[in-house]
């Protein structure tokens, strides 16, 4: 199963798949399950975002 990033206004980037499996959708959860073997990190995408406030939106 892959798992894709989408872009929420009010919490930034997250995770659909881990809220449907009541898991924090964050993404935090990313690190820990690649850490220990049971995820592949992928870089799929790159954003432009704000230097001052990070924001994706301009």
């Amino acid at each position: 199963m892959e798992l894709s990033p989408e872009l929420d206004p009010s919490k930034g980037y997250i995770y659909p798949e881990l809220e449907l499996l009541g898991l924090d959708p964050s993404g935090k959860i990313l690190d820990e399950l690649a850490d220990q073997g049971m995820l592949i990190r992928k870089r799929t995408d790159e954003h432009i975002v704000c230097p001052k406030c990070k924001s994706p939106y301009t």
